[in-house]
């Protein structure tokens, strides 16, 4: 038996719910916002359409709990948000205005009160939202949700046996999904995504399967250095950078939808393998690394080397002239909070002067994810290079130029490159001027 009340309720004094599991966000919601994201994402003007047409279809009540001080509703929130719009055009995004129709006076008069089933709490409600979402009839969670509500209960609980009871779900099933919400919200969490990129990351329709399916492998987990504890807490046992990069190139292969609307580039079994060696390849490239440390402390690290480096070339007479890293090199820093940037930023100070082309080809390399990231920042990327195609280094050039103004930057392109340690200095110098001027 549930232990519940019948009330009757005005819209106005029913919240949404900002633990929704329809919205994969570990920040809180404003009500704005939360209606901002069903109505983008959740046909809340189809709906709306069909109250303003037949009214309310008798039978089924919201459920409601009350917490901090106010009734929020826990089962129906599209039904609810759908009726606060009809009522009240002023709460619909301006952008969607046009999609919600008037409803007539005596659909009005119907909705401005609302029968409710009040709960005592969220554990009290879930058997019925359970069985709601997970039968017909009712609109279906997709994998993130279901995962991210599983989620929320063991952060709540810490106990298999609680969120079992709770969620009438199996203690392997319930594994499972806090396993997989933690493969998730890694890639999710990564400080590389752009605005753009976060905005289509965070579409609630967000197609998880195939990346769930492919990082969750043992052999994957095994490659990427990534390992539970016995509280399911995620632990990164190799290079935290370069698994950050493989994590990063997994989410673009096979999560992160492209730019067009289109879906990922890899979303099938046939792709996982080859995907595999890519992330291998991550690894081994790495092999001169130092150490698995968070990025700044891999700077810091590298520095010392190259003191190091610098101490011993001098007491041995010059004998070991080959490792003395260049001046401008040893002291390079970049503020720009962009992987890619310092991965690339921390290997070119690791090379000496007499290998010019190995400096130039880091450079060019150095100068093309500088590009990108403030061509991303600025939504000016080109498509081919968003989506992977075509000559990237000729089309971030040209973009550069013609965008320079709004760019900030006011500096000439070269092609002419002569790979000598005079050339490369020169360079590298003209460069510390264009980090000088990023943000």
């Amino acid at each position: 038996m549930y232990d519940f009340e019948v009330i009757d309720a005005a819209p106005d004094h029913l919240a949404l719910d900002h633990e929704n599991p329809r919205f994969f966000l570990r920040e809180k919601l404003s009500q704005t916002q939360i209606i901002e994201q069903l109505v983008v994402f959740e046909d809340i003007a189809v709906l709306a359409r069909s109250i303003a047409e037949n009214g309310l279809l008798p039978g089924e009540r919201l459920i409601a709990i009350r917490e901090g001080g106010a009734m929020v509703v826990v089962e129906g929130n599209r039904r609810l948000c759908a009726i606060k719009l009809l009522l009240d055009r002023t709460l619909i995004p301006a952008t969607h205005r046009n999609s919600f129709p008037a409803p007539t006076a005596e659909v009005s008069q119907s909705l401005r009160t609302l029968s409710v089933d009040l709960l005592p709490d969220r554990v009290a409600a879930e058997p019925v939202i359970t069985r709601r979402h997970t039968t017909f009839g009712v609109k279906q969670w997709g994998v993130l949700q279901k995962i991210r509500r599983t989620q929320r209960y063991w952060e709540k609980f810490k106990s298999l046996d609680l969120v079992s009871d709770t969620l009438g779900f199996s203690k392997a099933d319930v594994a499972r999904d806090i396993r997989e919400f933690a493969l998730v919200d890694l890639g999710l969490t990564l400080p590389r995504w752009t605005k753009a990129e976060k905005a289509r990351l965070n579409d609630i329709h967000l197609s998880a399967n195939p990346y769930i399916r492919f990082i969750s492998r043992q052999d994957v987990r095994d490659a990427l250095g990534v390992a539970f504890n016995a509280d399911f807490k995620l632990e990164l046992t190799k290079n935290r950078e370069r698994t950050k990069r493989a994590v990063e190139h997994i989410v673009r292969q096979f999560l992160l939808p492209l730019a067009d609307g289109g879906p990922p580039p890899k979303n099938t079994r046939a792709n996982e393998m080859e995907e595999l060696a890519e992330i291998n390849r991550i690894f081994e490239s790495s092999e001169n690394d130092v150490g698995a440390k968070d990025q700044d402390q891999a700077d810091e690290k590298s520095g010392e080397d190259q003191d190091a480096g610098q101490d011993n070339a001098e007491s041995s007479g010059g004998k070991d002239r080959d490792a003395v890293r260049d001046p401008f090199f040893k002291t390079l820093r970049v503020t720009i909070s962009d992987p890619a940037v310092h991965v690339v930023a921390s290997e070119i100070k690791k090379v000496t002067p007499n290998r010019p082309l190995t400096a130039c080809l880091l450079l060019r390399g150095l100068v093309e994810t500088v590009f990108a990231f403030r061509l991303d920042e600025k939504g000016l990327l080109p498509p081919n290079v968003k989506n992977g195609r075509g000559p990237a280094i000729n089309s971030l050039v040209n973009s550069v130029i013609a965008n320079y103004n709004e760019l900030g930057l006011s500096w000439g392109v070269h092609a002419a490159v002569v790979p000598n340690s005079t050339e490369v200095k020169r360079i590298a110098n003209h460069l510390r001027v264009v980090l000088q001027k990023l943000p």
